[in-house]
């Protein structure tokens, strides 16, 4: 069966501007292929089981190798330990209805609504739900200092970017983006809290959770600012509770994020920094099933933008993982069952038997930067150490491959500084075919830095466009 054609090279740079008017966002891969197994789901104790207008693309070519930012947006106090982290991590209380922040449990979001009944406070809670309404209205009260909005374009945060060599990167979205959405809903991250929660569980869910969650640090928002509900709502509230309409978004925001200006641009790992961490023996974490971490099986994922016409979705081009990776199951960090979370000893633990020293901070990855983004998270934001998120996962990494026996599959021409040597695999010996393995469209395989994506968003804080107006149209997006 021959090839399908490549898009063209127009086409994929008008991806940004094709998504203008803030469509429904695209599916989002589903974590469920990543051997996750349906925890039995914990009652709401705190136990622990756990728009766009985007500016044109900025050329830059710097790389993102700059050392990490050390300041965060506020403190990074959460209510359990507050380490001092380089990439932003905070250590989650062992109980999370003790959390103020990062994973809460339902009856803390109840103390909180009570309490903006109350009394006033510095800001707002604001209260994102995204997925199916549930009942009549389905949706949490706005009392006086709560602002709770229906959000089903939450995922949108997250969007295809290139890196410079490929387009195939799933990674926070462009500073236009973000602060267009906050702008929609007049969040004001430095002074409102932040709650997100899914109203059903689902793979596709506990993904964009982690992934929204991630963006929103890579962005500079401080982790006291954000917090996720452990579980569903509809498993954590009544019906009653959820008898209420949404908010209509105000779309008069004026806060935007050049004014933070401390973003944690490093959570997001290049290829680069996979090679350095790789050369060094520094830690690599593989979140993919057993099978596909065995080589047994070819890593799938669920996006197709940047693969080749016709093609269900993307497929790395061969088995094996990245060499010296250790595995890491997801169902250690968490159930896309029932979106509930481990507990920062348990997720310890597991780190532990993965090999993965206390002091040390891995690069994660799986097939195509789902289920690694949710164990980003956990590191992140309930163990409390540093850990980075690459995006762009096994289905890139294996793009880069120099050993596939069919010249079309060897997406990198001779020469290109990008191909990697089988020493950098390990564990392979399958190979996709054209029938059943797909490859993104290689852009530019010349360039010197993969750190486009961090290069046009440090030039986006350093140079903000003019935003247009926000809320003439789609609830999430400006236009």
């Amino acid at each position: 069966m021959p090839l399908a054609p490549l898009r063209t090279i127009p086409l994929l740079l008008a991806l940004a501007s094709a998504m203008a008017g803030c469509a429904n966002p695209k599916s989002t891969p589903d974590p469920s292929q990543e051997g996750s197994d349906n925890a039995s789901e914990a009652a709401d104790s705190g136990s622990g089981l756990g728009p766009e207008a985007d500016a044109s693309e900025a050329d830059a070519s710097a790389d993102s190798t700059a050392a990490p930012d050390t300041t965060d947006a506020g403190s990074d106090a959460g209510s359990g330990n507050t380490p001092a982290s380089a990439l932003g991590a905070v250590r989650s209380a062992t109980r999370f209805e003790d959390n103020e922040a990062g994973i809460v449990t339902a009856s803390t979001v109840r103390r909180w609504i009570a309490e903006a009944e109350n009394g006033p406070a510095e800001g707002d809670l604001i209260i994102l739900q995204f997925g199916p309404a549930a009942l009549d209205g389905g949706f949490l009260p706005s009392p006086p200092g709560v602002r709770t909005y229906d959000a089903p374009n939450l995922a949108t945060l997250v969007q295809e970017r290139s890196n410079g060599l490929f387009a195939a990167q799933i990674a926070p979205g462009r500073g236009t983006r973000l602060d267009s959405f906050l702008r929609n809903f007049a969040i004001n991250p430095t002074t409102d809290r932040i709650l997100i929660a899914a109203v059903e569980p689902s793979a596709t869910a506990f993904a964009d959770l982690a992934r929204v969650w991630v963006s929103l640090r890579y962005w500079g928002i401080a982790h006291e600012r954000i917090a996720i509900l452990d579980g569903t709502l509809t498993a954590g509230f009544s019906a009653e509770e959820l008898s209420n309409a949404p908010l209509a978004p105000p779309a008069d925001g004026t806060w935007r994020f050049p004014e933070l200006a401390t973003p944690r641009f490093e959570l997001l790992a290049t290829i680069e920094d996979v090679t350095a961490q790789q050369d060094r023996s520094g830690p690599l974490l593989d979140l993919r099933p057993q099978a596909e971490f065995d080589g047994a099986a070819i890593s799938l994922s669920g996006h197709d933008d940047t693969c080749l016409l016709g093609a269900p979705a993307c497929s790395a081009v061969r088995s094996g993982r990245i060499r010296g990776a250790n595995r890491l199951p997801l169902e250690a960090i968490g159930d896309p069952a029932t979106l509930r979370w481990q507990g920062p000893e348990a997720i310890d633990a597991a780190l532990l038997e993965a090999g993965l020293q206390p002091d040390s901070a891995p690069i994660l990855y799986d097939a195509d930067g789902g289920a690694s983004a949710i164990a980003t998270l956990g590191l992140l934001g309930i163990s409390g150490r540093d850990a980075r998120w690459y995006a762009g996962s096994f289905v890139e990494w294996s793009l880069l491959a120099s050993d596939h026996p069919l010249a079309p599959l060897r997406a990198l021409p001779e020469g290109s500084p990008w191909r990697l040597p089988e020493e950098r695999f390990e564990a392979g010996g399958l190979f996709a075919t054209s029938e059943g393995g797909v490859r993104p469209l290689v852009l530019d395989p010349a360039v010197a830095s993969t750190g486009r994506i961090t290069a046009e968003d440090r030039a986006y804080l350093a140079n903000p466009p003019a935003l247009p107006a926000v809320g003439a149209g789609d609830a999430n997006c400006s236009r």
